[in-house]
């Protein structure tokens, strides 16, 4: 247990991150691949996802001059095993512009951006996940504080609360048999290295804890604000 708390210290990593900053640092927008939405004969927002291989949305708002980009760890390609942290976020933003479907400028980014939503990621080797699950199954004795159930395999546990605000959720699930789903094959195939991976990956379990605020990231990050130089160089360790 010690030896997995001095592994946590060293850096917070994020399976999937949401950041929202000025719109004035997207350019470069390809409209044949964006969608554009008008009202009133004006354009007022440009919007890109995708689900596969990664998830990535990109929406430029004309309104609210926001530039909102939600993304998944995937985006890292063959570094995908070290997930989205501070050494690895560049690399995120870089691999949009390597798409050549808009420009998005990264320092700016980088130094500017809030984090509205962010799925922090642990993975540890498990020799048994199902054992894992059976033994967390009777760890959960507060009822009336925690919800605890299997979905597809993956055991959830969250607050028993109404708000929104509050309903933090952990799931925790067999990291390589996910892998190995036909959604994740398109990602695979994209992969120079897709045998590493696959090893890394080998009786994997992931903890992650789904913050959906900005309240949430602030309460369990330990941060005053969340900015993206915060999140990325906290010393939370939220997971334990």
């Amino acid at each position: 247990e010690n030896k997995e708390r001095e592994i946590l210290k060293k850096v917070i990593k994020l399976d999937k991150l949401k950041i929202v900053v000025n719109e004035k640092y997207i350019t470069n927008i390809n409209e044949d691949v964006f969608t554009t939405i008008i009202k009133n004969g004006q354009i007022v927002e440009y919007r890109y996802e995708q689900q596969y291989p990664y998830l990535l949305y990109i929406e430029k708002d004309l309104i609210e001059h926001e530039l909102v980009i939600e993304f998944s760890g995937k985006i890292l390609e063959d570094k995908y095993p070290m997930l989205i942290n501070k050494d690895t976020i560049e690399i995120c933003l870089e691999n949009i512009n390597k798409l050549a479907i808009c420009h998005i400028n990264v320092p700016e980014i980088l130094q500017n951006s809030v984090v509205v939503k962010a799925d922090v990621s642990h993975d540890i080797c498990c020799g048994s996940y199902q054992q894992l699950i059976s033994t967390l199954k009777t760890s959960v004795k507060n009822h009336n504080k925690y919800l605890s159930r299997v979905i597809h395999g993956t055991f959830v546990i969250e607050k028993n609360v109404v708000s929104r605000s509050r309903k933090v959720r952990m799931t925790i699930y067999d990291k390589a048999a996910e892998m190995q789903l036909k959604a994740n094959q398109e990602y695979l195939d994209r992969l120079s290295n897709r045998d590493e991976v696959a090893e890394y990956f080998k009786d994997k379990v992931r903890f992650e804890l789904n913050l959906n605020s900005m309240e949430q990231i602030r309460q369990h990050l330990n941060i005053h604000d969340t900015m993206l130089h915060n999140v990325l160089h906290t010393e939370a360790n939220p997971i334990v």
